[in-house]
Formats: C-alpha cells, structure tokens, sequence
C-alpha cells in the first residue's frame, strides 16, 4: 500500500510540471522593446539662424528601418538605416524672423509596428542681416574707424573681427545694438589690418560684413553727440559725423550743424580747433529740449487718421497698434461705458514700454525741472486735468506733457480728442527743461 501511494504521488508530480510548460499564457509573456533614443540637438528653446540641426542616437536590438523628422507637425526628412546617428540639416530661409516653431522625430525598428516618438521641443528663428557699406580708416595715432550700417532689426549687439593673414580672424572689440560705427586704438600705422562686422543675439552670430582693410591716412576724426551733424569749413562741406578728414586748415572754424528733427530749424556752433595736427575733435550738442505739439484721439474711435499713441522721440502721434508698440510712449484711452478718459502709459500686455507721469505746474513752459523719478510716479491721469505732467519714459528721457485742448463727445462721429503741448529732453536721464 505505501509504494502505491509514492507511485501515485510520483505520477501527479510529472503531470502537474507537464502542463505548466504547456501553458500557453506563460509562454508568450515577452517584453517589448521600443527603440532607444538619445536627442541630441535641438535644445528646448534654442535660437537658430540660417539652419536647424537635428541630431539624434537611435539604436534597437533588430535594428532601426526609418528615422523621421518633423517640423511644426509636418514631415521634412526621412533617413533610412545608418549606424547610430541620424543628422538632418533644415534650412530657416522660409521661417520668419522672430518665429516659434517644435520639432520632434519618429523612429522606427525593423519592425515597423515599434515607435518611438521623441518630446516635442520648441526652436526659436533669429535672422540677423549683415552689416554693409563697411569702411575703416586708421589715423596716425593708431585708432581706426569703422562705420557701417545696420540692416538687423533684432540685434544685441556687433562683433567686431580683426585679421592679419586674411585667413584667421578674431574678435577684439563688442559694439553695442544699433551702433554704426566704433573707434578702436592701439594699433600700428606700419601693420595693415582686415576687419569685419557681424550682428549678434545672445549664441546667435549672423552673417559677416565685406572684408575691408584699415588704409593709414593723417587726419582728424571728428564726432558729435548726437550724431549726424553735418561739418563744414569755411563754407566747404566736409561731410556727417562721425567722419575722417586729412586736415584743418590753422583758425579756420568747423561748423557743426544739426537738425532739429521736429521741425526745419538747426542747432549750429563753430569750433576752432588748436594749432597744429589734432586727432580727434567732438562736440555736444547743449540744446536738449525739442518743443512740439500733436493732437490724439480716443483709443475707442477705429477711424483711419485718428491716433491715440504718442511717440515722444519721434515728436509725433501714431497709431495705437502692435505696428508701433516699439515706439510708443502713451495714448489716450477711453471707455465710453464708464466714461473714463485718460492719458495711460502702454498696459505691460502690450509692450514692455512703460512710462510714468508726475504732475507738475499750471504752466509748461516754467522752467521747472522734472524730480528725479521715483516709486511716487503713476502711470496715468485724467484728460481734464489742467496741470502739467513729467514723463519718464522706456528710454530714460524725461519730458514735459501738458493738454492744451480738447473736444469732441466720445460718441462714433464725434470723437473725444486732446491737444498735447510736449517737451522733449534729447538727453537720457537729464530732468532739466
């Protein structure tokens, strides 16, 4: 009787493993293996120029069939297998200046029913134009000259590139955005020099300037501030500053000239320089304030002609529109509703030029000068009030606003509108009017 219990229990045991391998739910756990990515470029927010890199390391057990590459949703390239990595070169040409685009990739295994799909990633395009008609000019002294004009809109600055061989250039000096020329020093007369220009945004660096040599000539640089005064001596044009010229003749006066960029007067001085070679003659100009006068309409009336943003370093009303949200300093805003009419600085959602007022006197044209501002400024006031008010605007330029007259009812015909008397320091952070 034992043996025939421990041959049955024999039996059952062989049977029990039996069926457990035969089990087809055990047999056909596997894992699934997707393909292994690795993104490489683009970076989360990265700024391109002419071209967007895309890098990625894709690999899988079976091997990889396609890797594809998107942008903004659609298809642009398509690799076929390659040993690890996958590059692809796309050209911005066709991307606006400024604009947000994603990007991200497909990857296939061998078997095409195994994807991977990249994270989406967001690139930023920044075009930055070349400087042109780049001149240079070295004087005796060792300072060269450069001048260019600015064609990028965006810039934060410019690099300036020198060279020796022609081949191998390098930095030596950053000039700041919107520069037009750069005076460097320390350089030989007896050496000839190559520079170059490029327009930067931060890892950004567009594309060069001609290559221009530095020429050594005698001279005189001659400069004002603000710039683009126009020179003469003894009734010859010499040209605009800043500019370069081989002498002055001894007692003879350089006459500097400005205009007034608000209406056809000038501002003019002469200069004599000393006896004998100068090297760099620069005049400033001592006559700050610019007065002028423009009329706004209320932010409510869509009519074409009627202007509610004021413009203070241009002198002149502009339209109330994201247009001209970089040169905008105020407007006049209404809300027929709740009838409120006021002279508002730019709402932050926007444009990030904000100004603040300080209310002043009865008569603008007192002299006073505007306090220094501080966190007692506002950023509106009422278009009934007939004070006077300082402005501090986005540039640091302090001005003097003051409604002179108004009329009209808020009504679709007969539009609320004010008359502004303005005056403008030309001179950053000077109160002084």
């Amino acid at each position: 009787m034992k043996t025939l219990s421990l041959l049955l229990l024999l039996v059952f045991t062989i049977f029990f493993y039996s069926c457990k391998e035969d089990n087809p739910a055990d047999s056909n756990k596997t894992t699934i293996e997707l393909p292994k990515v690795t993104v490489n470029s683009p970076e989360e927010s990265e700024m391109v120029a002419d071209t967007l890199k895309m890098d990625i390391e894709a690999s899988h057990s079976r091997g990889i069939k396609r890797v594809e590459f998107y942008l903004d949703n659609i298809l642009v390239k398509s690799l076929g297998l390659q040993p690890f990595n996958y590059r692809f070169a796309y050209s911005t040409g066709s991307l606006p200046d400024s604009s947000e685009h994603t990007t991200f990739a497909k990857v296939y295994a061998t078997d095409t029913t195994l994807i991977t799909t990249t994270p989406t990633r967001k690139i930023i395009v920044i075009k930055l134009a070349p400087p042109t008609s780049l001149t240079t000019q070295m004087l005796e002294s060792g300072s060269v000259l450069l001048q260019w004009i600015d064609k990028s809109k965006n810039e934060t600055g410019f690099s300036i590139e020198k060279s020796t061989d022609e081949i191998n250039y390098s930095q030596v000096a950053i000039a700041p955005a919107n520069a037009q020329s750069i005076v460097l020093n320390g350089y030989l007369k007896t050496m000839r020099y190559l520079f170059r220009v490029r327009a930067t945004r931060g890892n950004i660096i567009g594309s060069a300037s001609q290559v221009v040599p530095a020429v050594y000539r005698t001279g005189i640089i001659i400069k004002s501030n603000p710039a683009g005064a126009q020179v003469s001596c003894n009734n010859r044009p010499l040209g605009v500053t800043p500019l370069i010229i081989d002498s002055v003749t001894s007692n003879s006066p350089l006459n500097f000239k400005l205009r007034n960029p608000f209406d056809s007067s000038y501002y003019q001085i002469n200069y004599y320089p000393q006896y004998g070679r100068v090297d760099t003659l620069s005049h400033s100009f001592l006559v700050p304030n610019w007065t002028f006068t423009v009329q706004l309409y209320e932010s409510s009336d869509p009519s074409p002609g009627h202007p509610a943003g004021l413009a203070l370093s241009l002198g002149r009303a502009l339209s109330y529109s994201y247009a001209n949200k970089d040169s905008l300093d105020l407007y006049y805003f209404s809300d027929r509703v709740n009838i409120k009419y006021e002279l508002r600085a730019l709402p932050t959602s926007f444009s990030s030029r904000t100004a603040y007022f300080k209310k002043g006197g009865t008569l603008i044209t007192d002299g006073t000068d505007s306090p220094v501002k501080d966190a007692t400024w506002v950023t509106s006031f009422s278009d009934y009030d007939s004070n006077y008010y300082f402005v501090y605007d986005a540039d640091h330029h302090y001005a003097k606003i003051q409604i002179v007259s108004r009329g009209g009812n808020g009504v679709t015909g007969n539009e609320a509108w004010v008359e502004l008397q303005c005056i403008y320091n030309t001179i950053a952070d000077i109160p002084s009017f």
